[in-house]
């Protein structure tokens, strides 16, 4: 029998649902800061898809709305708004996160806080930022690293200036990554047609209807479910009554059995069982996947000549450092890449991208895939960005350059996302470390090297990029035959609402916990805030010229990469992929090569012996698999917080 609710005429992006969105959207905002810099425990901010928007998702669309559709059909949530819901708080979920707003208040108040005679950034430093930038003053300060008594009242006044000014910025560069992923989402859904794995099962769940809805479907998912929940049971359990047995899941460290040189360029190696990766990987093409753990595989090796020829010494067991500073530098190989791929994706929708601009000029026929407001959306808050950062006091060409590096690093990373369904990205060199390796620290003043740390937040931590959570919004909106200006409106309200309300929120959680921002995360505040200009001024005393050694590795990174998509162009049967060389360089496949390989050979054997057909009906399993462990990571934060449960992470 038909469900009542899809007989229904369907509903597509109403009211109701932008508003619950923007609800929810506070809710998180409120949530993400306590688990990650309160509680110190999982950073769900860091996931794609991210945690809280998915576990809430789940639970809207398989609790809560499938029992009101049962006694109440006709005012029952559509497949539009319960993807119109998770698209927002997608977006919205990386603003709040330790990669946010807390990088940013570090960096505009650790220049105060971390002043001395000793340092000089009195001199060097605080002159080059506006008052309207940053609250300064003893008595703004310490207590926002150090705690104000209850007894006293927030002092708001310095920081009105301040949070509007920062909430504008993050607002236009959200906005300019909203257009951008509004012009290309259609070549890559429609031309391309990326997988977009990891909203694939959202989006039959959201629609009620695929294999995971069919008598066996059902039984394949919820036995794909329970492997999961049941593994976080033990984990979890086992942490909280230590007593308890659990199995090992994550770092199963084997590098100490690798003691002889060079043989210890393999290092680290870890085992890690990540259910989630192990059904990403599987959705995903086989050649995406084949080239994730061939290349780290390659990645190490390298490393092991490396070692072999004096050209490095032993790596630690810990993950690629983040400077990247020894052979093969993978960090500077992926930075090429990226920008290659970004090239890449520019040159491939640029017929695309023409019609749009000869439409949106009054010299050409306007189409389903001439997005001309996302055109005019984008000139104009490109251009209102750029004003923003002349205002603040940066020169025009290094706002320029500086924005769209970033902007172009943004695009790669989100082509690796939707392309090959990575839940973890970091992997470029932070925009100044890219800036300073390529042009040198003399071609620009102090200033306006300033103003560039200053907006590091944005390319510290990818891993709470937006950008391709934009990516996965427009592709559930296509899927449900909405409007993408609709989606686009809602996803940059839940950005606007998120960006003042995060900001303002972790400005008053610094000042009343206790001992403030230092306590709150130790690392974030008081280790970035002292780090960020500290390294900058090393850097620029004395002045440094290009490095041209690193320039090169990033160069052979863009030419490995479009080497590998020639080569794809050239000949079908190749099976190398340039995002597995890219994301290979990156430091997540250190945890995820065991998850990536093992769906890779079970998703050959499934091609193989039974085809397209048999793959098709396996994929509920695979379904269920992401919907227990996103299931499990909910609840057992939620437990943890209820408990206040400390220092204890789920993922990685």
């Amino acid at each position: 029998m038909t469900d009542p609710a899809l007989r229904a005429k369907p509903r597509g992006i109403t009211l109701r649902a932008v508003l619950i969105g923007l609800v929810l959207t506070v809710v998180q905002c409120h949530v993400i800061p306590y688990g990650e810099v309160v509680v110190h425990g999982t950073q769900i901010s860091h996931i794609m898809p991210p945690v809280a928007a998915l576990f809430t998702f789940l639970v809207m669309a398989l609790v809560v709305n499938a029992v009101w559709r049962r006694r109440h059909p006709e005012t029952a949530l559509s497949p539009a708004e319960l993807l119109t819901i998770f698209a927002m708080l997608g977006a919205a979920s990386g603003i709040a996160g330790i990669g946010g707003v807390f990088f940013l208040l570090s960096g505009i108040t650790g220049m105060f806080y971390f002043a001395s005679a000793q340092n000089h950034w009195a001199q060097l430093v605080h002159p080059h930022v506006p008052v309207w930038l940053a609250p300064r003053g003893e008595g703004i300060i310490r207590p926002f690293y150090e705690g104000l008594p209850a007894t006293e009242p927030i002092p708001w006044g310095p920081w009105v200036a301040p949070i509007a000014a920062w909430s504008l910025f993050m607002v236009l560069v959200y906005a300019v990554m909203l257009f951008i992923a509004a012009l290309l989402a259609q070549t890559w859904i429609r031309h391309e047609r990326l997988t977009f794995p990891l909203v694939a099962m959202p989006i039959e769940v959201a629609q009620g209807r695929g294999p995971m809805f069919t008598r066996s479907g059902r039984v394949l998912a919820v036995g794909g479910a329970l492997i999961p929940v049941a593994l976080h049971a033990m984990q979890n359990l086992a942490w909280i009554y230590p007593s308890l047995p659990a199995p090992a899941m994550r770092r199963i460290d084997f590098s100490e059995a690798i003691v002889a040189a060079p043989w210890t360029g393999l290092r680290p190696v870890w085992l890690s069982i990540y259910p989630s990766i192990m059904a990403f990987t599987y959705y995903i093409p086989t050649e995406v996947s084949f080239s994730f753990w061939v290349f780290t595989l390659l990645r190490k090796l390298t490393t092991v000549y490396g070692i072999a020829a004096g050209l490095t010494s032993s790596p630690a067991t810990e993950a690629i450092p983040r400077d990247s500073t020894e052979f093969p530098f993978p960090l500077h190989q992926a930075t090429g890449g990226c920008l290659a791929l970004a090239v890449l994706t520019l040159w491939l929708a640029r017929r695309n991208l023409a019609r749009t601009v000869r439409a949106a000029l009054g010299r050409g026929e306007r189409t389903a895939d001439t997005y001309t407001w996302a055109f005019w959306g984008l000139l104009a808050s490109g251009a209102l960005l750029i004003a923003w950062c002349v205002a603040a006091g940066m020169s025009v060409w290094v706002a320029l350059l500086s924005l769209g590096v970033f902007f172009g690093f943004a695009v790669a990373l989100s082509r690796i996302v939707c392309e090959g369904g990575a839940m973890w990205i970091l992997g470029t060199l932070p925009i100044p470390q890219f800036l300073h390796t390529t042009m040198g620290t003399q071609v620009m003043p102090r200033g306006d090297w300033i103003h560039v740390q200053m907006q590091s937040f944005l390319s510290d931590d990818t891993r709470c990029l937006v950008t391709p959570n934009l990516f996965h919004g427009f592709k559930m909106g296509d899927a449900t035959q909405s409007r993408a200006w609709r989606i686009a409106a809602a996803m940059g309200a839940a950005l606007a609402v998120g960006t003042v309300f995060s900001l303002t929120e972790n400005v008053w959680l610094a000042y009343r916990y206790p001992g403030g921002a230092i306590n709150l995360s130790s690392p974030r505040y008081a280790g970035r805030g002292a780090y960020l200009f500290r390294v900058l001024l090393d850097r620029l005393t004395p002045p440094r010229e290009p490095e041209l050694g690193k320039i090169g590795l990033i160069g052979l990174g863009a030419a490995v990469t479009s080497g590998l998509v020639y080569l794809r162009t050239q000949w079908v049967w190749w099976p190398l992929h340039p995002v597995g060389y890219v994301f290979a360089n990156t430091r997540a496949m250190e945890w995820f090569w065991f998850s990536v390989l093992f769906a890779w050979l079970i998703k050959t054997l499934v091609l193989r012996y039974g085809g397209h057909r048999g793959f098709v009906r396996s994929l509920p399993f695979a379904h269920g698999l992401v919907i227990g462990e996103f299931a499990s990571f909910g609840f057992w934060l939620i437990v943890q917080y209820a408990l206040g449960i400390r220092h204890h992470r789920l993922f990685p």
